[in-house]
């Protein structure tokens, strides 16, 4: 019995893993998305606008600095550090989060994700007296959960109609 509660425990953690990198890729892929968009229209107006004001050094240099800092500011913001949680950096999701966003797709688990959270809360805090007790309940918990597909929970068809808006400026791009 103990062995299969690690198990358990094993894979529902194991899927919380998986829906945690996917959550960031997720908004890895959106924010590449944002990234070409934002840089790409920017390029675009400033091009046409030196084309057909011809700016003196001063304007040019100001229109550079402040392309090159959008640039490096949405390529931090909206890639790197999406990368960076996929790696593990930085502040990732908390416990809380997880369950709110997987409760929030699937109604059937609805609390029972953070139930088991704070459950196993318990445990480490050795302030039950009954673990057997308790242990029973995280299992029955992991058994109710534990046929859902948590990374299904990922709005990826949400982050697909960003694409057409990211395809205007490049097609801008090459008819220019």
């Amino acid at each position: 019995k103990n062995t299969l509660m690690m198990n358990n425990k094993e894979l529902i953690y194991n899927k919380i893993s998986d829906f945690v990198r996917k959550y960031y890729l997720n908004k890895l892929l959106r924010g590449a998305i944002f990234f070409v968009l934002i840089t790409l229209l920017t390029f675009i107006v400033y091009a046409v606008l030196e084309y057909f004001s011809y700016f003196n050094t001063t304007i040019r240099s100001i229109l550079f600095y402040s392309y090159l800092s959008l640039f490096v500011v949405t390529f931090i913001f909206y890639i790197l550090i999406p990368l960076g949680k996929i790696a593990g950096f930085g502040k990732q999701l908390t416990r809380k989060q997880i369950a709110e966003i997987i409760g929030k797709h699937f109604s059937e688990i609805d609390d029972k994700l953070l139930n088991l959270f704070q459950l196993e809360d318990l445990i480490n805090t050795n302030d039950y007296k009954s673990l057997e007790l308790l242990n029973a309940a995280i299992d029955a918990k992991i058994e109710q959960i534990k046929p859902f597909p948590f990374t299904q929970a990922i709005p990826f068809k949400n982050t697909k109609r960003y694409i057409k808006w990211a395809l205007i400026p490049i097609f801008i791009f090459i008819a220019i």
